[in-house]
């Protein structure tokens, strides 16, 4: 638990300081003495600039260069909306959460079934964004398959600009459609420099999938979103027993060993760039070889993640809301509850993933809204307990007496709206009038939101020309993939 000043505010830690300097100590050991597999060119002669030893692929990087990359590298990065306006202040222990990316499949809104994911999913997606208090940043969700493949990440973000003001986090297939998406950006705010006054998007780039493994198509995007002042993500991973040890402490050295590699690539492109990163190693559960984001070990890496994060002041990228469960059940439900417990009260920073059902393979939007719900209970505990005289309230308290009533009193009528969190979706009526509103389950409420949303809400409209030139630049792409088939 932390103070600040008179309110006291719930924290949630893992590692000391001693452990967090030993984990980084042994990334440290393990870039110097074992290095990472480069697999681009470009960025093989930038570690050699730095004085790093190169051999082929394979980059050994001294411990001291690291510091030096970390002091340029941004703690706070504030993105901003559609209008130019701060949304999120990225860093510390501020949290913002979203959906996630690329489900192949997407639960129907209006019939409940489980089917491939197409374009207009993502437009669901934006405007239920757009309408939810407690979902702060816009992703797509799906996996496009109604289209080429190659053009699923152009269709994606034309959707998410044009159905909501909200920051945005996109990713892109390669170098070539992170330019045509650059210049979707460039046609919103009126040109690049625009965009980097009051940035609205964060561009995912890549994670280091094989253990200390960096490819060169991932290396090649982030080198482009860098270098233009976009920020950009790129994520140390590894998956316990598989791509890294089944031994917490060595899978967050690995990861950690994975991400400062990259920072110190961006650093030394673009000092100061603004850059998002990773050190949460995922569960595999054994018997089926499926991801597990809802496991307890899962979540006590995002907790380890900010504790060692937060120990370099380096702004997080993190998940959670994702669930191994195939429908909208009880399942998912305790399994979203606990990682976004484990980020918000550990402090990561730009938090993913809410709405996945079956470990990434399928989207709900009933899973947003519930999750939305979600976020506002735990930020209300995350207020903390405010102690000073006022709130102590002893004159009040001696007044009443004892057997008072404090129903009426003038404290009460001013303070029950702040003090008390008052749902919207989950349901605390008596039982006459919960079977008078036809007994409907959580997942009923939240579907009949759902629905009620995509009817009624109506994101603020982009310009029809900004909107005409957009539509030119997926047209434009779609042709030159074509072509290229």
């Amino acid at each position: 638990m932390s103070s600040d000043n008179s309110i006291a505010i719930p924290r949630l830690s893992l590692l000391s300081e001693q452990q967090c300097e030993q984990i980084v100590q042994a990334a440290y050991q393990i870039l110097e003495t074992t290095g990472v597999s480069i697999d681009h060119g470009g960025a093989l002669t930038i570690y050699k600039k730095l004085g790093c030893k190169v051999d082929d692929n394979r980059v050994r990087i001294q411990p001291d260069l690291i510091p030096q990359a970390l002091q340029t590298l941004p703690e706070m990065i504030t993105i901003h909306d559609r209008y130019g306006e701060p949304a999120m202040h990225l860093g510390g222990s501020n949290t913002y959460y979203g959906p996630g990316l690329t489900n192949t499949f997407f639960i129907d809104p209006f019939t409940g079934d489980r089917r491939d994911a197409i374009g207009r999913d993502v437009a669901s997606t934006a405007i239920v964004t757009d309408a939810l208090e407690n979902i702060d940043f816009a992703m797509g969700l799906t996996g496009i398959t109604d289209c080429p493949p190659q053009c699923a990440d152009i269709i994606e973000m034309a959707h998410l600009l044009k159905n909501t003001a909200k920051p945005l986090v996109g990713w892109s297939v390669d170098r070539h459609n992170s330019e045509h998406i650059l210049r979707m950006f460039e046609v919103v705010t009126g040109g690049l420099d625009n965009f980097r006054k009051n940035p609205f998007a964060v561009m995912f780039s890549g994670s280091c999938i094989n253990g200390l493994t960096h490819a060169e198509n991932e290396i090649d995007k982030l080198l482009f979103w860098v270098e233009n002042g976009v920020p950009a993500i790129y994520t140390g991973s590894g998956q316990f027993g598989i791509t890294s040890p089944l031994t917490m402490a060595g899978s967050l050295a690995q990861a950690m060993a994975e991400s400062l590699s990259i920072i110190l690539l961006t650093q030394f492109i673009k000092p100061g760039a603004p850059f998002f990163s990773s050190c949460s190693p995922m569960t595999m559960d054994m018997k089926s070889m499926v991801t597990c984001y809802g496991a307890p070990e899962s979540c006590l890496s995002y907790i380890a993640e900010a504790d060692l994060l937060h120990y370099l002041k380096i702004p997080i990228y993190g998940m959670a809301g994702a669930s191994e469960s195939k429908t909208d059940d009880g399942q998912a439900a305790i399994e979203n509850t606990v990682s976004i417990a484990s980020t918000l009260f550990s402090g990561n920073n730009l938090v993913h993933d809410l709405g996945f059902l079956e470990s990434g393979m399928t989207g709900s939007l009933v899973q947003l809204i519930i999750a939305d719900e979600m976020i506002g209970m735990l930020r209300h505990m995350k207020k903390g307990i405010e102690v000073n005289d006022e709130t102590l309230a002893l004159e009040t308290i001696d007044r009443l007496g004892p057997g008072g009533s404090y129903l009426m009193e003038e404290e009460t009528l001013l303070n029950f709206k702040n003090v008390l969190w008052e749902p919207k979706l989950f349901d605390r009526k008596r039982f006459h009038n919960w079977e008078k509103n036809n007994s409907q389950s959580l997942e009923q409420r939240a579907s009949s939101k759902l629905l009620e949303i995509l009817n009624k809400h109506k994101p603020a409209p982009l310009p029809d020309t900004v909107i005409d030139e957009i539509d030119r630049i997926v047209a434009e792409h779609r042709t030159y993939t074509e072509n290229q088939t």
